[in-house]
């Protein structure tokens, strides 16, 4: 039973659609990125409503496609748009200050997370090497910018989502493969962690010093079965009800590049006390099975490990309480926090 359980309770500021971010802020508070609405929701520690910022829009504080929420020193969090490619930085209590503006030479931003110290490790992708036709990647570069929108330093690339190139007029276009290969990122007191579905581990980056560390629980790669291919086109189509969009849409993903291996993971979390990170095995979906999460500290390697069943989308750790979103048999949204138990190794 979840300790704590948001949506469809009260009026429509409680009902959730799109949920893209969860996360605790430093009081116990919960800041959510709905991006159905277009609105960053405050909630209080006990789940009632507190304020709404933000709304549909392309004004100062508004969004068109709401991605993510990122927390900032002093009750502050800055929010992505990735569509209009700019980040905005709002005060818990108060609302919109400020607007960020990267330079214009990043080509596909994305806000991966901040720093404790309230500086944005952003990503950008960019075609390096694969002709028409070939399976390729395109690279992720990682850099880091203030809250001005000056960059600070560069901080590696590694490769990127994967699929078939194809040419389109002076550039190239990739056409996904069935499987995702995109990295994700969370940031930690003084690390960067960087989860990459090529390696069955995760890598920790510190961003003050040279450490640098590579945790591994597995050996080698996992082939792709038929059933996988199956499996995976099935559940991607699941939620369509119009038949002939089903059909439409299972002959597309069907027709997608299908690499040689699975994806060994899909996520990082940081935990919000403690300077660890949860990392997500890669699970077939729409076979019910439990996704395995692997709590690892950046010195001594994996400490723990937890099971979360499938459909649960977790978005914060707060030591043993996690911030998930699940969705009920009427496809309904919840924010909720369960209390967990970890899987000695």
């Amino acid at each position: 039973m979840p300790l704590l359980s948001i949506g469809q309770r009260g009026g429509p500021e409680y009902e959730l659609y799109q949920v893209t971010s969860a996360r605790w802020t430093d009081d116990g508070r919960i800041a959510i990125g709905n991006s159905g609405s277009h609105e960053i929701r405050i909630f209080d520690p006990d789940g009632g409503f507190v304020s709404a910022y933000g709304g549909s829009g392309q004004g100062p504080g508004e969004f068109r496609r709401l991605e993510s929420v990122h927390l900032l020193p002093d009750d502050r969090f800055v929010a992505w748009d990735i569509a209009l490619r700019r980040a905005s930085v709002f005060s818990i209590d108060e609302g919109f200050q400020h607007t960020i503006r990267l330079d214009p030479g990043l080509r596909g931003p994305r806000l991966a997370g901040t720093t404790v110290d309230g500086q944005l490790v952003m990503t950008d992708f960019r075609y390096e090497g694969p002709g028409a036709g070939e399976l390729g990647s395109i690279f992720e570069h990682r850099f880091l910018y203030g809250l001005d929108g000056m960059r600070i330093d560069s901080l590696g690339a590694i490769p990127g989502p994967e699929g078939e190139m194809t040419a389109r007029g002076q550039g190239m276009e990739m056409r996904p493969s069935l499987f995702d290969f995109s990295s994700t990122y969370a940031l930690t007191d003084g690390f960067l962690w960087i989860q990459s579905g090529r390696i069955p581990g995760v890598d920790v980056q510190s961003l003050s010093d040279s450490f640098r560390r590579e945790v591994r629980w597995r050996d080698g790669r996992r082939p792709v079965a038929e059933d996988h291919v199956a499996a995976t086109v099935a559940a991607r189509v699941a939620d369509i009800s119009d038949p002939e969009q089903r059909s439409l849409m299972r002959k597309d993903i069907a027709g997608r590049p299908v690499p040689d291996s699975l994806p060994e993971t899909t996520a990082v979390i940081a935990d919000r006390t403690e300077n660890v990170a949860w990392v997500a095995d890669f699970v077939v979906p729409g076979r019910g099975v439990a996704r395995r999460w692997h709590v690892v500290d950046p010195e001594h390697g994996v400490i723990g490990e937890v099971d979360l069943p499938e459909g649960m989308d977790l978005k914060d750790v707060r030591g043993h309480e996690i911030l998930v979103v699940e969705r009920d048999a009427f496809d309904v949204e919840y924010v909720r926090v369960y209390r967990v138990v970890e899987v000695e190794r």
